[in-house]
């Protein structure tokens, strides 16, 4: 495989949509209000909880500050895909051969009874 199919391959599995940024970006704060909700949890835990807490906290916090960092970076530089019409006018484009011959067969049993009964 040369690099430019490897490049090509690359960009391919790495684009998200605009809708799929949003969710990182919700999902990231959401993981910070848990963290936020966390903190009244430390004062009242004790022992092993509260190393618990505290290491729920900074997991959290770990993978909610790049996730939405990165996700709100590419929202703000348009590096998203934006879906295609294309590929919904291609799906009709080639589901309507399929429809003219389902119609036609249709027609041919249709006739070949009329033919039968008379």
């Amino acid at each position: 495989m040369n690099n430019q199919e490897r490049n090509k391959e690359k960009n391919t599995r790495t684009t998200v949509t605009k809708g799929s940024l949003i969710l990182r970006i919700v999902v990231s704060v959401y993981l910070l209000y848990t963290v936020y909700s966390l903190f009244g949890s430390v004062g009242t835990a004790e022992g092993k909880d509260k190393i618990i807490v505290i290491v729920a906290m900074i997991a959290f916090t770990a993978v909610a500050l790049p996730l939405g960092g990165f996700s709100i970076h590419a929202m703000s530089q348009g590096n998203y895909v934006q879906p295609d019409n294309h590929d919904e006018a291609k799906t009709d484009e080639e589901s309507t051969p399929v429809v003219d011959a389902e119609n036609d067969a249709i027609e041919q049993i249709t006739e070949e009874e009329s033919d039968k009964n008379g």
